[in-house]
């Protein structure tokens, strides 16, 4: 008995990777990177804990008397004023 096969039929044993199968492996990885890069700028950020330091890091300094520094939702107030 002969097996009739199509010409235009896909593979049975496709080898390598198709298409949607290479983009979800990217996907992955770049979510995985992303996390990885979220807990490594979180962990590297250093604790403010005065005005002084507060204002050093750049943060925005309001004009108020006295003056006020503003990160993270937590304002310093500067006592030298």
């Amino acid at each position: 008995m002969k097996y009739r096969t199509k010409r235009n039929s896909p593979a049975v044993h496709q080898q390598g990777f198709s298409l949607l199968q290479l983009v979800l492996c990217l996907c992955v990885l770049g979510l995985i990177g992303g996390v990885g890069y979220y807990v490594y700028q979180q962990q590297s950020k250093t604790q403010i804990t005065n005005f002084e330091e507060c204002a050093a890091a750049g943060n925005p300094i309001m004009e108020s008397y006295p003056e006020q520094c503003s990160v993270n939702g937590q304002t310093f107030v500067n006592d030298q004023q």
